[in-house]
């Protein structure tokens, strides 16, 4: 079954799918930087934690929170334990796998 998504532009949250027990909890409320603008995806209160293992992200919310950004409406997170998808596209020219600007 798939997971149930919520997304901010070019952030997915995909909802309730855990998080490993070894991730590495960061000191950070930013999910991601906009390449092109310097914006940034974050959290606006202090009742989510961000995680990372592997290279992925993880998202633990008490209650719930809200994910800001300069150009998108704020999004409410339900509590929860989430992964952070940001997607990618492959330039097939390039040759390169490269994080979608949003």
């Amino acid at each position: 079954m798939k997971p149930k998504a919520i997304r901010q532009g070019d952030v997915v949250i995909l909802l309730n799918t855990g998080i490993p027990k070894n991730a590495k909890k960061k000191d950070t409320k930013i999910i991601a930087y906009g390449e092109a603008t310097g914006h940034k995806h974050q959290l606006k209160g202090n009742n989510g934690e961000i995680y990372e293992k592997d290279g992925t992200l993880f998202l633990k919310v008490k209650d719930k929170e809200i994910l800001i950004h300069e150009q998108h409406p704020e999004l409410e997170t339900p509590e929860g334990k989430h992964e952070i998808m940001i997607p990618q596209e492959f330039d097939y020219l390039e040759m390169i796998e490269r994080q979608v600007v949003d």
